[in-house]
């Protein structure tokens, strides 16, 4: 009977924490309110990418592509190109790998939705860095970082660990007359790009729960403490 008791309290407490930091959302499944688009890329590897347009190759990463990189998963609408911008990036055997030279890329939008207020891209991907990835519109320079993002598990293994799936939302529910935009982000060595999505819509609304801060997790942790106390109280009684 004590022992129930306690497994309830730590039930409590894992439900607790699990609010916090569960994966908000899963791998390329985003849904917006009111009318939006989507892009996709997925088998970023040299089967899929091969030559003449992608070469390259681990001695020669910096080459560049040639072309830009069409959405290819079905259902995207076809308004969107990745490319290369400088640095390392060829298609190795299971994803987009920088190599020795850290990578910067590009996602452009040429014909954005009507009435766009928030733009979703989510990669996943190995990288020992943080990603930043910034916005700018209409040819503009104006490099918008993310107003919202989130990091959950991805499903992949690489040869540098298992993948991450990073998302980030645009609040651009302030901005009037958006005909198209570029996003534009960096990798380190070693990345690796196993695939992509992006989002748009013409109504803003967050797509998940913030990632807790520092001081969150620390309230979380006390939480559980304080449980773990009073279960352990409650079975000298």
């Amino acid at each position: 009977m004590k022992m129930m008791h306690l497994t309830s309290y730590l039930r409590a407490g894992v439900a607790l924490l699990s609010l916090a930091v569960a994966a908000p959302l899963s791998a390329f499944t985003v849904s917006l309110p009111g009318v939006s688009e989507f892009e996709g890329w997925e088998g970023l590897n040299n089967t899929n990418y091969t030559a003449p347009t992608y070469t390259g190759g681990f001695m020669n990463a910096d080459a560049d592509w040639g072309a830009p990189v069409q959405s290819n998963v079905s259902g995207s609408a076809g308004f969107a190109a990745l490319d290369k911008v400088s640095g390392g990036g060829y298609f190795a055997s299971t994803s987009i790998y920088s190599a020795f030279s850290p990578g910067t890329f590009s996602i452009t939008n040429s014909n954005a939705l009507a009435g766009l207020e928030t733009v979703v891209f989510q990669l996943e991907a190995v990288s020992t860095d943080p990603i930043v990835p910034t916005l700018s519109f209409n040819g503009g320079t104006q490099s918008l970082e993310a107003d919202l993002t989130w990091l959950t598990l991805g499903d992949t293994e690489t040869s540098f660990g298992d993948s991450t799936i990073y998302t980030f939302q645009w609040d651009l529910s302030t901005l009037a007359g958006i005909t198209d935009y570029v996003i534009t982000y960096s990798g380190p060595q070693h990345f690796s790009q196993v695939g992509m999505s992006l989002y748009s819509g013409d109504t803003f609304a967050p797509v998940g729960a913030a990632v807790p801060e520092p001081s969150t997790y620390a309230a979380i942790f006390g939480s559980l403490a304080l449980l773990t106390v009073a279960a352990r109280r409650r079975m000298k009684r």
